[in-house]
């Protein structure tokens, strides 16, 4: 029996005419290492058969979060693995501008197609899907520029990917419950959401105080989970 976002997930393929029951078909899921992308990955890896490409991108910017992420990858991906085999890839970005002096230095969704959509030239177009965790409150002008950056990488190519986004269906006030759920508290466990964390003798420790902790500490208070998991 799947749940919300799996049926969600194999009608999106289905109307892009992608079976989700072809073993040959191969695509994408972008991975972040936060509880969206792992719940993406989870809900993917069980609603179809696809040979799947896991790839992280190591953003290297002024927030100082790439290592903060790799920190918890490892965890993930084994649990990740008990579902069933995906293959792994990796790529960096750098742009290390003052966010005090530059407001404006570039989209995580916009990189991320970029280093997606070149990857998937690397493996010689063979990738019919690229996967991403954005939702419905991900801003028009964010996702024009991001989908404009995949269509020129693609430009005078006779094969382009899909961009499937299974959360922008997911109602917007009920949708990190249904994330956080469909991965229960033992992978909420593994992941962090904290924009702002600290590093202190190598050891990073959450802020307890941006947007992204407030709507986890939200989320976790309403399923009644414990409060160790906002992080």
């Amino acid at each position: 029996m799947h749940n919300e976002i799996q049926r969600k997930t194999r009608k999106l393929l289905s109307s892009r005419y992608l079976d989700p029951d072809n073993k040959k078909i191969k695509t994408m899921i972008m991975y972040s290492g936060g509880a969206d992308s792992l719940s993406l990955a989870k809900n993917i890896l069980e609603s179809t058969s696809h040979k799947i490409f896991l790839h992280h991108v190591i953003l290297k910017n002024f927030e100082e979060r790439d290592q903060f992420q790799l920190d918890v990858l490892e965890k993930q991906l084994h649990f990740l693995r008990k579902i069933r085999e995906f293959e792994f890839i990796q790529s960096t970005t750098e742009m290390k501008i003052s966010s005090q002096k530059f407001k404006y230095v570039g989209l995580d969704l916009t990189t991320s197609l970029f280093m997606g959509g070149r990857s998937c030239l690397a493996l010689k177009n063979q990738i019919s899907a690229i996967y991403t965790g954005h939702l419905l409150a991900t801003s028009a002008p964010e996702l024009f520029e991001g989908i404009s950056v995949l269509n020129a990488l693609f430009t005078n190519k006779r094969f382009k990917p899909n961009w499937i986004l299974p959360f922008r269906s997911l109602d917007q006030s009920s949708a990190k419950l249904k994330i956080y759920e469909s991965i229960g508290e033992d992978g909420l466990a593994l992941t962090v959401s904290c924009r702002a964390p600290s590093k202190t003798n190598g050891v990073f420790k959450s802020c307890k105080k941006c947007h992204a902790c407030k709507t986890r500490e939200k989320a976790v208070k309403t399923l009644g989970w414990d409060m160790s998991l906002v992080k």
